[in-house]
């Protein structure tokens, strides 16, 4: 039987190593011996998508390897999300969408990921959404929170 800290260890490095089967089979094992999801997420997974965004910040691995980690991390956060119980268990709702006139939502993705990852729940509005669908979202499912239109400022830009 691994110890919590080590089990988290390793699940964090099966993220940054892109090996979804292996933390899959991490995020098991921490069920089976009882430990919390939540510590999981935010011990392991999250800390795994944290040291990918420094090494992409380090230019040490470049967006499709952050989004192959990102793969890696949902096949553990699928896992063990269905085990965190309670209210109160997020720590706020976050608005994602790309703005209308862009359809590129690789940076939208990576931010919904990290979001996830560090507990918060996420509205995923998609691709090209048209402003007055953010100002819907933020009316219905926002009492306080974080609204993100993204753009990829070359393509939605008038020019």
């Amino acid at each position: 039987m691994s110890s919590a800290n080590d089990l988290f260890d390793r699940l964090a490095e099966a993220v940054t190593t892109m090996k979804p089967e292996l933390v899959a089979e991490l995020a098991r094992q921490v069920l089976e011996q009882g430990l919390s999801p939540e510590d999981a997420m935010t011990l392991g997974l999250a800390a795994g998508m944290r040291r990918m965004g420094e090494k992409f910040t380090a230019k040490q691995c470049f967006v499709p390897e952050v989004l192959l980690a990102s793969k890696a991390m949902y096949a553990g956060f699928d896992i063990l999300k269905e085990h965190v119980t309670g209210p109160g268990r997020t720590r706020g709702r976050v608005i994602l969408g790309v703005v209308q006139g862009d359809i590129h939502d690789i940076g939208k993705n990576i931010v919904k990921v990290m979001a996830q990852a560090a507990g918060f729940e996420v509205v995923d509005l998609g691709r090209n959404v048209p402003l007055p669908e953010f100002v819907k979202a933020v009316e219905s499912h926002l009492s306080d929170g974080l609204t993100c239109p993204t753009a990829a400022w070359c393509w939605a830009c008038p020019r």
